[in-house]
């Protein structure tokens, strides 16, 4: 069985996802919205972050450049977040078409719709922000990757490289992710120079960090350091690395605690790079003296991760984005995930040298992706910008290994 148009098949997923923004949206502006727009008007004016010191690297310029027309435009900021209701139903087709190349039809169906509904993934689609135009690059990555690889096609490797890039320039951390992933590379394609796909693997990851260079370049130029992709590391690890009861390693806002304070006072000069580094600094040091409390905070971070709880009762997160009600409300769909994910996991590396190429190549991007997040404060909103790619690996290995058979009983 086929699809004739997917596209107008999940057309009613557009329609409601634009209501679910109208109904939603709202014009003041909250958390890191403002940020992104600063960064496009920046971009718009010739330049990206101020000069030292006062160098502002909190994130890449993916979704700015996303954002530039709109700004410039002077749009209302309703329709950048209808744009985030097109990158979501763009990311429902390009999924279904991604499984529908290894999977059968009703597990590729099975697989979109179950994406088109997963609400977890709503959070931030009413907001300016970058998750759901990332959910799209790594679905529609999926997809190409599969191509590349599936179909041996030139164009998708290159594509798939751009995708990666893209994807490495709004949302940093993947920067060092596809990194460690080409040393990998490399490393193997040097003790197997015959191996193909892998060598088209090392082709992507060299277009990624190709498409990267620009923006390593100009942060080379800024901060005399190679490789810097940005300057927010330091805040999330010192939060991840406190020692203090009560606290689980989510960040805190507003007024900070009396310990808190101590430990930021001798900061206030500083800003930028210097600033970061510091925080990172006092990071280490708090990890290296209460080990077994950082552990306990990795633990919570998992948690967050994939469950969106615990946090700290006495943090703003708290009572933003950490009340048990809203987390019982995410809690089904991210353990569904959860759950099939782990059962894939040993799966794939009980087999792994049988596993196809692409496969092995998309779990080490979600897994060194996750385990970046890990060890950084985290949330349930960097987990489900990798579902899609969760969503296949999972449907490639159940569709292969499990077979559910019914049998009719019959009384006699």
């Amino acid at each position: 069985m086929k699809l004739k148009s997917p596209c107008l098949f999940f057309l009613p997923f557009l329609l409601f996802l634009l209501l679910f923004v109208f109904l939603f949206h709202t014009d003041a502006l909250e958390g890191d919205e403002g940020r992104y727009l600063m960064f496009a008007d920046n971009l718009l004016h010739g330049f990206y972050s101020p000069p030292a010191p006062d160098i502002n690297l909190w994130n890449g310029p993916g979704y700015p450049i996303i954002l530039m027309p709109f700004v410039g435009l002077r749009l209302p900021l309703i329709f950048l977040t209808l744009l985030n209701a097109v990158f979501y139903y763009l990311s429902i087709i390009f999924l279904f078409k991604a499984c529908l190349l290894i999977v059968s039809f009703r597990m590729a169906l099975a697989v979109g719709l179950f994406w088109a509904f997963f609400f977890n993934a709503y959070q931030k689609i009413a907001r300016v922000t970058s998750e759901t135009l990332t959910l799209c690059l790594v679905a529609l990555l999926v997809f190409c990757l599969l191509q590349a690889f599936i179909k041996n096609s030139q164009k998708y490797v290159f594509l798939s490289g751009v995708l990666a890039g893209f994807i490495a320039l709004t949302k940093i951390i993947f920067g060092y992710v596809l990194m460690a992933m080409l040393l990998l590379s490399l490393l193997l394609w040097l003790l197997k120079r015959k191996n193909r796909e892998l060598g088209r693997g090392v082709l992507v990851l060299l277009v990624a960090m190709a498409v990267s260079a620009p923006y390593l370049v100009y942060t080379y130029h800024l901060t005399g350091r190679v490789f810097y992709w940005g300057n927010s590391g330091g805040l999330s690890l010192y939060w991840m690395s406190t020692p203090y009861q009560g606290e689980f390693g989510d960040y805190r806002y507003g007024k900070l605690p009396e310990w808190h304070q101590k430990d930021l006072a001798p900061l206030a000069g500083l800003k930028g790079v210097e600033r970061d580094d510091a925080l990172k600094k006092i990071a280490m040091d708090k990890i290296k003296a209460h080990p077994f409390k950082f552990a306990q905070n990795w633990f919570a971070n998992m948690g967050r991760l994939f469950f969106n709880f615990p946090y700290s009762p006495a943090s703003d997160s708290y009572a933003n984005v950490g009340n048990p009600l809203r987390s019982l409300v995410l809690l089904p769909f991210n353990a569904i995930v959860f759950l099939l994910m782990l059962y894939s996991f040993f799966i794939t590396l009980g087999n792994w040298k049988n596993m196809e190429f692409f496969i092995r190549f998309l779990f080490c991007f979600v897994f060194f992706y996750l385990g970046a997040s890990s060890i950084v404060s985290a949330y349930s909103r960097q987990f489900y910008v990798v579902v899609p790619a969760l969503l296949l690996w999972i449907a490639y290995i159940t569709d292969r290994s499990l077979t559910v058979k019914i049998r009719k009983v019959v009384s006699r």
